[in-house]
């Protein structure tokens, strides 16, 4: 009997010991999950909501969003703006500091903003610091680093000279893109750096400590953050959990202590008892189409399999939530000038589900392709994630195409690194992916789709379109600029390289007592302010 109990006791003391740590919820931490791995984290290079989310909290940029949303002093004390609009000087604060306790200084900003439009980087959110004078002719190599409207006046005093006034240059500064670097880390590892937890360096009010791929990435309270004292929440584990119905089967034992919903999980949580809350996150979700080869650079195929998509019904049916179908590529809640939706200006000249229209442009398509409607199938291929809800959706694509088109097209589904990589090199014909807001402006969306943007995938280009977007930067009368970026988007809107499918609204639930975390469309998964009630 002493040998079983022994037995037994040791089984329980070996099982425990290789529970880890996130597990059973420590107090003072929040476990939640991330959803998808970040291809990387090297600010500069950024591009995935995920690794946004994370940046948020490993850094501290010159500004930085409050709970409203609104940028204020982040590692800038202070700023002034000269009469014209043009120069922003920056006055640092001299106790920030990175996580092992050196000074962040002017350099560190003049270091990762021009490692952002050097061209060698290839960044893709380059062309968000166009605005900065003399940026875009840099990034082009029609400048040098030295002609760039950037100046380290002294150690805590950063100068920033623009091509032309920028109202949100504020919103700009405190985006993930724009956050310092540490040029001696950065160069110390090189192409890996950002790519594990010991080959990064941050200023922010958490640090990495561990990022098992795949599974979870670990981040505990920075001792050397200024503001650490109103910092309440010591660890956070970003689980990595890419199937929804097991995620939220961890919430319900205590392994998540917040968890995105969707269909059945959210009818599972109201049942349960659970508040279900919703939030916007800003996204608008679309198929983007490539436009330079394939049966998709055909403007009629690209209609035909846009007309074909049912967005009432998959809302419904498949996302199961509060989403919106959408038929325009700027989401709902960006305002215009007036105040009421951007996309409320736009002109659709089709229907959703508009499957008689649909039809007559596969045909005409295929016509002029010299393709026979299984060919053109076989040449189209969807490019999705891999998690159970990306798998989903792809799914429901193929049944909207073969009960309209009468074609089978195949889908390949794989993680979120290998399907960015395929977007950048353009191998893919149809690809699932989402946009959100990096500012409250119709810019933030419509500036993706110019033919030198670093994000613009699909091969799509309009010269009146860019002639649009680029001339409403510039343009000081804002009723005659917001003109612009309509125009704009009723080119791309019937131009179809984008394919638009619905603006998400999430559902999600928290454990009871957790509170303070700020979901929105600029910040998702911000917890800089959650704290546990006592």
């Amino acid at each position: 009997m002493k040998k079983f109990v022994s037995l037994v006791l040791a089984l329980m003391l070996a099982l425990f010991i290789c529970i880890p740590a996130w597990a059973s919820r420590e107090e003072n931490s929040i476990v939640y999950n991330l959803g998808t791995e970040p291809p990387q984290m090297y600010s500069i290079k950024v591009t995935d909501i995920t690794g946004f989310q994370l940046i948020r909290h490993l850094y501290t940029g010159l500004l930085e969003l409050n709970q409203d949303d609104m940028p204020v002093p982040g590692v800038a004390e202070s700023y002034t703006v000269s009469e014209d609009g043009l120069v922003y000087t920056f006055k640092l604060r001299d106790d920030a500091k990175w996580w092992d306790g050196v000074p962040v200084t002017a350099h560190d900003f003049y270091y990762a903003w021009t490692e952002l439009l050097n061209p060698q980087n290839a960044c893709n959110y380059a062309q968000m610091a166009y605005c900065i004078k003399n940026a875009e002719a840099y990034f082009k190599g029609q400048a040098q680093k030295e002609d760039l409207g950037l100046k380290v006046v002294d150690e805590l005093t950063f100068e920033v000279t623009l091509e032309y006034p920028v109202a949100y240059f504020p919103y700009l500064a405190a985006f993930g893109v724009f956050m310092p670097q540490r040029q001696d880390v950065v160069e110390q590892y090189g192409e890996a750096y950002g790519t594990d937890a010991g080959k990064i360096m941050g200023n922010g009010a958490y640090k990495i400590t561990e990022w098992q791929h795949e599974d979870h990435i670990t981040m505990v309270k920075n001792d050397q953050y200024f503001d650490q004292d109103n910092i309440a929440i010591d660890k956070l584990v970003a689980r990595i959990v890419k199937d929804n119905n097991t995620a939220y089967a961890m919430f319900e034992t205590g392994e998540l202590d917040i968890v995105n919903l969707t269909g059945t999980t959210s009818l599972l949580a109201e049942q349960s008892g659970y508040e279900v809350l919703q939030y916007s996150d800003g996204s608008t979700y679309y198929l983007q189409m490539n436009c330079e080869e394939g049966p998709t650079a055909n403007l009629n195929i690209r209609k035909a399999l846009g007309l074909s998509i049912n967005r009432e019904s998959f809302v419904n049916n498949i996302l199961r939530d509060h989403s919106q179908p959408a038929l325009t590529f700027t989401n709902v809640d960006i305002k215009d000038n007036e105040g009421k939706s951007f996309s409320e200006n736009i002109t659709v000249d089709y229907q959703d589900a508009d499957i008689e229209k649909a039809r007559e442009y596969w045909n005409k398509g295929l016509e002029e392709l010299g393709m026979t409607a299984e060919e053109a199938a076989q040449a189209i291929t969807l490019v999705a994630d891999d998690s159970d809800l990306a798998k989903e959706d792809a799914a429901a694509f193929q049944e909207y195409w073969k009960a309209a088109l009468g074609v089978e097209i195949p889908v390949e589904n794989m993680p979120v690194k290998s399907r960015v990589q395929r977007m950048q090199d353009r191998e893919y014909s149809v690809v699932s992916t989402g946009w959100g807001p990096d500012y409250a402006d119709p810019a933030t969306f419509l500036e993706v789709m110019l033919s030198d943007s670093g994000n613009n995938y699909s091969g799509w280009s309009n010269e009146r379109y860019d002639e649009l977007v680029n001339g409403a930067k510039i343009e000081t009368d804002l009723n005659k600029r917001m003109d612009m970026l309509i125009e704009a988007e009723n080119i791309l809107i019937s131009e179809m390289p984008i394919v638009p499918l619905y603006f998400r609204m999430c559902d999600y639930t928290v454990a009871d007592g957790l509170q303070g975390v700020h979901r929105s469309a600029f910040q998702d998964y911000c917890f800089k302010w959650a704290s546990w009630a006592e």
